[in-house]
């Protein structure tokens, strides 16, 4: 399981896993170092992106990268994988938490 002390200052590939409007797959990989922020984490993706935060319940589920999957994944040391869906139609807004990338709904699998 990860710490603070495992992946604060690595570099954290955030692969994101979908359906597009035809519902093929679609894959999204943002990479950058993971910082502490107040009581949590963001992925600090550098000035020209907005940092992600990392939702505290995603820490148990950040695991190394090996060497043979560090090149696709652009250096990471880290990675951490979501899946997303489409938000529902009549939809709570307030189930979903802008983590600076894209909405997420709560309890994202």
């Amino acid at each position: 399981m990860a710490t603070a002390v495992d992946i604060v200052g690595k570099c954290l590939a955030l692969i994101i896993w979908g359906k597009d409007h035809d519902g093929q797959d679609e894959v999204w990989v943002h990479t950058g170092n993971v910082r502490a922020s107040g009581s949590g984490f963001i992925l600090d993706r550098g000035e020209d992106a907005p940092q992600v935060k990392l939702l505290s319940e995603w820490i148990p589920r950040i695991k190394p990268v090996n060497d043979e999957l560090r090149t696709i994944l652009l250096g990471a040391e880290l990675c951490l994988s979501l899946t997303v869906g489409p938000i529902p139609v009549g939809a709570d807004p307030s189930q979903f938490e802008d983590i600076g990338l894209i909405t997420f709904r709560t309890g994202i699998s």
